[in-house]
């Protein structure tokens, strides 16, 4: 990771803004994959990458990163930030909605035996900012379990939330509710995956 990150590096709006479609989408697989990498690069321990990659997301942004990422498989690195990142920007543009959309979801669980079991949106959204931020070094496999469950609860809860409450725009609440459901059943995957060290 360190060798890559050393060596000039493409911004990711640069390949986005070059590619049309009609060309091989391998470059933005790669980069996608690489940058994924280094935004995890002090799981690994190394600390050239761990450098390379803390300034790298200082000047060119998270959100630059997520946008490469959205090309990304589900089963993969990338495309796993990438389902955080969009539940991470949820928790933060809809707070009150989601909040209350959890708070509904608890309560319609069969599967949980109390608030007390379900990760708070604050725990989630230190998660995803520490690891958006390049400083994560604890368990990724079990905060994307937690993120998923929360995603989970969020999709129940917004399928009883009042109407008005959120803002849908196109989308219909169970519309909103599948994709948050599908997101969820995405991290949990890559849970399984990462914890087998095959999320890549």
């Amino acid at each position: 990771m360190g060798k890559e990150f050393n060596k000039p590096v493409k911004r990711p709006s640069d390949v986005l803004e070059s590619w049309s479609g009609q060309g091989d989408p391998a470059e933005i697989s790669e980069l996608a994959h690489e940058t994924a990498a280094a935004v995890l690069a002090r799981l690994s321990g190394d600390e050239q990458a761990i450098d390379d990659a803390i300034r790298y997301i200082d000047e060119e942004g998270i959100d630059e990163l997520a946008e490469l990422w959205e090309y990304a498989p589900a089963n993969s690195l990338p495309g796993a930030l990438w389902r955080l990142y969009v539940i991470r920007t949820t928790l933060l543009d809809n707070e009150q909605a989601a909040l209350e959309a959890i708070r509904l979801g608890i309560t319609a669980s069969e599967h949980l035996d109390g608030p007390n079991d379900a990760p708070s949106t604050e725990e989630v959204l230190e998660f995803a900012t520490e690891t958006f931020r390049g400083a994560f070094t604890g368990d990724f496999g079990l905060g994307l379990e937690k993120t998923a469950m929360l995603a989970h609860l969020g999709a129940e809860g917004l399928r009883q939330i009042e109407p008005g409450l959120l803002p849908l725009g196109e989308e219909t609440r169970e519309e909103r509710a599948d994709r948050y459901e599908g997101l969820a059943n995405d991290l949990l995957r890559a849970a399984s995956q990462w914890k087998l060290g095959k999320l890549n």
